[in-house]
């Protein structure tokens, strides 16, 4: 057999950083062009408010792969790893690191019981087609 006809089994860990990737990128590409509309549209414009939003986005994002993944919990686990070092990595000393990161964490928690309670029966096939419907 060709060796170019062996396919590389992708890992857990990679897939995870992959999908992460492509979730920042979103999440970047709506935070800029919604701070560029923003800064030219609104006179109270405040950027904070477009972290916070670009922030429930991510989560939304996290969410929709926790649906679609269920049964692979280590790709879950790390997503949410990285999310969080993301703020982890914000903070000055260990401590505030700490707070930071469990100010995210729980804030995450909060997010995904609010969206299982607007759609808890939302089944994976259903997923997928909401997550394909909404990825631009």
């Amino acid at each position: 057999m060709w060796p170019f006809n062996r396919k590389k089994k992708l890992t857990s860990e990679q897939f995870a950083l992959d999908l992460l990737g492509i979730i920042g990128r979103r999440g970047r590409v709506f935070g800029g062009e919604l701070q560029s509309i923003a800064e030219n549209n609104w006179p109270d414009f405040n950027s904070d408010e477009v972290v916070v939003l670009v922030n429930h986005v991510m989560i939304a994002y996290l969410w929709m792969a926790s649906r679609l993944f269920p049964a692979d919990k280590k790709v879950l686990d790390l997503l949410h790893h990285n999310h969080l070092l993301v703020f982890y990595n914000s903070g000055g000393t260990k401590e505030e690191k700490g707070k930071i990161a469990n100010a995210a964490q729980a804030e995450l928690f909060e997010r995904y019981t609010v969206y299982y309670k607007a759609w808890p029966d939302m089944n994976p096939s259903f997923a997928k087609q909401y997550c394909s419907a909404v990825s631009f």
